[in-house]
């Protein structure tokens, strides 16, 4: 299951007892995890294709 599906699935009964909230958080935590990772590998593949059309504009 995707992580962000785990979330939403989740988030219904996040409130409903202790258990439940822990196992939201944990699984929130997971993807903002990834969220971030994600955006980290997508800001350096941007600057790779920066630097290579800077380049290329030199020639």
């Amino acid at each position: 299951m995707d992580p962000c599906d785990k979330r939403r699935e989740l988030l219904h009964g996040k409130n409903t007892n202790l258990e439940s909230s822990a196992n939201f958080q944990n699984a929130n935590r997971v993807v903002r995890k990834q969220m971030t990772e994600a955006t980290e590998k997508w800001i350096i593949e941007q600057c790779i294709i920066i630097q290579k059309e800077m380049i290329a504009g030199d020639r």
